[in-house]
């Protein structure tokens, strides 16, 4: 189950998506100062990839702080076979 989710609410999410293999899972800043969260998850909750960052409210230039992928994501091309 992805962080920040109970387990009722990640059930609902698989209920509400029963044919997608990976679901984005947005995490917004709380705070000023706080970073944003994109998590791609599997079906398990397992994390596939993690993006965060950091927007400047006053410039709204954006730092990015983290970008993680599995390693058996990387070099996949893009997604949706478009």
């Amino acid at each position: 189950m992805p962080e920040g989710l109970t387990d009722r609410q990640w059930k609902w999410i698989l209920l509400r998506h029963p044919l997608r293999q990976q679901l984005w899972l947005y995490y917004p800043a709380h705070r000023e100062g706080d970073f944003e969260v994109l998590r791609v998850c599997d079906r398990t909750g397992w994390d596939a990839a993690v993006l965060s960052w950091h927007t400047c409210s006053i410039c709204r230039r954006g730092h990015i702080a983290k970008i993680s992928i599995a390693d058996h994501w990387q070099r996949q091309g893009t997604w949706g076979g478009g």
